[in-house]
């Protein structure tokens, strides 16, 4: 069997959260397999919960300034339109819930997993015929795929201690290692450093872990964005290369017999070949996209959803900073283009597979 190995990084952040199912070798007892699936399972709905208590209580200090404010298009005493500040607060809300609720669509959908991934191996297999190729191909993904969560994991950890020095210096008291007013308006005292460790362990992980989900979504995406541009290379080269045949043929054929007759059949037989061959391989690339569409059309709504709210609300931020610290503003335009980026450059597989789905159908009909 094609072993790929695309998401082995991918595959070994979720499993070790418990977010995917462990997968042991199958002579492993039944016992031990029992207690590592069980282990997981836990370790799983462990993170859920926390997961959606952190997010809840967020929301709920994104809300609660939002109903304490004086009316959404009011200007507060300083001069800064409360509707900006209520934008503001949104990144607080998205990044929470983006980790959350991705993490969570993957744990109930946890075992059609290796279903999505045998489709996809055999469309791998299908699309891929000359062995060379396919290991080019695959090869080029994997170190993407490697790339991509080395990018994702140490770009966020960077992301968040910036983020947690620009508030701690903007507001030193409130993110003082003792202080507790951080929850504030809720009437929860929590300190600070409370506060960091369940940041950590149920927002960062949560997120990084969405991440990596988002990364097999665009793999997969590139893989079969490869698939469609090879066949339709394989149909311009073949047409091509008939005419020719076809011209050089009956060319000879009309020298010496004036009749090219007994090629006809033949031709036949060779476009017939070639035209079921391609049919093969169109329905396979159509059947996995149904597949993919399925398993992450739910977490790309989210995913697209809260990346440009969380970028919007960055936006807000920079047009509501009064801070006269350059860094300041750089930081907030650096924070709304990483959240951009998320939605639209990291998206791009995504169109390109869109585009050579539509010129396929074009194609075929």
């Amino acid at each position: 069997m094609l072993r790929m190995g695309l998401f082995v990084v991918q595959e070994y952040f979720l499993r070790a959260w418990g977010i995917l199912p462990v997968d042991l070798s199958k002579d492993s007892s039944q016992t031990k397999q029992k207690c590592f699936s069980w282990v997981s399972l836990v370790l799983g709905v462990t993170l859920l919960l926390g997961s959606f208590y952190q997010s809840a209580v967020q929301c709920a200090v994104v809300v609660c300034g939002i109903i304490s404010s004086a009316g959404v298009f009011k200007l507060t005493n300083n001069g800064d339109a409360t509707l900006l500040t209520v934008l503001a607060d949104l990144p607080f809300c998205c990044i929470h819930l983006r980790g959350f609720l991705v993490i969570t669509l993957t744990f109930f959908n946890r075992h059609k997993w290796m279903d999505l991934k045998v489709s996809f191996r055999h469309l791998v297999q299908t699309s891929f015929p000359n062995e060379t190729q396919r290991l080019r191909i695959l090869d080029k993904w994997k170190k993407r795929s490697a790339w991509f969560a080395v990018l994702t994991f140490v770009g966020h950890i960077l992301w968040e201690s910036g983020d947690w020095l620009y508030y701690s210096t903007v507001f030193p008291r409130t993110y003082a290692m003792n202080a507790s007013s951080l929850l504030s308006p809720l009437p929860l005292k929590i300190t600070t450093w409370q506060y960091l460790i369940l940041y950590t362990l149920f927002c960062i992980v949560p997120f990084i872990l969405s991440q990596q989900v988002f990364i097999c979504l665009i793999v997969m995406a590139g893989v079969l964005m490869n698939a469609l541009k090879e066949l339709r290379h394989s149909i311009a080269q073949c047409s091509h290369e008939l005419l020719e045949n076809n011209y050089r043929k009956t060319t000879c054929c009309f020298k010496a017999h004036g009749s090219s007759a007994k090629y006809g059949n033949v031709l036949d037989e060779m476009i017939a070949e070639k035209v079921n061959m391609w049919q093969i391989r169109h329905m396979e690339t159509l059947v996995f996209l149904r597949q993919l569409n399925k398993f992450f059309n739910w977490m790309l709504f989210v995913i697209y959803g809260l990346d440009f709210m969380t970028c919007l609300g960055f936006a807000a931020h920079v047009a509501n900073n009064t801070s006269t610290v350059i860094e300041s503003h750089v930081f907030l335009l650096f924070s709304a283009f990483v959240f951009a980026a998320y939605a639209t450059v990291f998206l791009i597989p995504l169109v390109a597979v869109f585009e050579h789905v539509s010129h396929s159908s074009e194609t075929g009909r």
